[in-house]
């Protein structure tokens, strides 16, 4: 970092300091985001900016600000969508997701699900889908699909144990609030011992059945039935 200032390169001092904001404080975390942010734009990258609008937003939804958050990734999205950038578009969507359905706007959130779905189907398993199993568990349970919904809430919490135990994502407060309304929803319409029942199913589902069902398609396997 001191050779990029020294040499006065700044877009690979953005590079360097969007790097060692994983290893940093939270304050330094946030600094290095936004110092980041302004020499990609500086640059004129606007891939790096996206990158670090996209950072800059999860920090805020993790901190509970979610109008700033809001903002940012959509910010974020506009730019990744004129670059037509299909991994990071998968990313952004799949935030907006949550975002969408923290409003309540399941209308809206039910075709940007759908989409992200689509996307992790044909990218192959390297993609994390943990989070977009609950939203897709979230918009099923609105489409009045409770069973199916109850098994991809049980996909989703498996994932999303698995992800959070290696630090792959951070599950944060707003997060937890969402999923403890719609399963208390969706308990209330179908009864517990339904709910445990296709909970318990879906939590056994391998990643690949469970991107099926998200899809509405039902898995092979015994495993699968509800």
């Amino acid at each position: 970092m001191a050779i990029a200032r020294q040499v006065g390169d700044v877009h690979l001092l953005g590079e360097v300091l969007s790097g060692l904001s994983m290893g940093t404080s939270e304050e330094d975390h946030w600094r290095a985001h936004e110092e980041a942010l302004e020499c990609f734009r500086a640059a004129g990258d606007d891939l790096g900016a996206a990158g670090e609008l996209h950072a800059l937003s999860v920090l805020d939804f993790q901190a509970g600000r979610l109008e700033e958050g809001r903002a940012r990734l959509q910010e974020a999205l506009a730019i990744a969508e004129g670059l037509g950038d299909e991994m990071f578009l998968y990313l952004f969507r799949s935030d907006l997701a949550e975002v969408l359905l923290w409003e309540g706007r399941y209308e809206d959130a039910a075709p940007v699900v759908r989409c992200c779905l689509l996307v992790a189907r044909r990218i192959g398993l390297g993609l994390d889908i943990a989070e977009l199993l609950f939203a897709a568990a979230c918009c099923t349970a609105w489409q009045a699909d409770h069973l199916r919904a109850a098994r991809l809430h049980g996909a989703a919490d498996a994932a999303i144990d698995a992800s959070v135990a290696i630090r792959r994502i951070k599950w944060v407060e707003v997060e937890q609030r969402l999923r403890e309304r719609e399963q208390g929803r969706l308990r209330a319409l179908i009864g517990d011992v339904a709910f445990e029942q296709a909970y318990d199913v879906g939590a056994r589902l391998s990643r690949a059945q469970a991107l099926e069902l998200a899809l509405g398609r039902e898995p092979p396997g015994q495993e699968a039935a509800a």
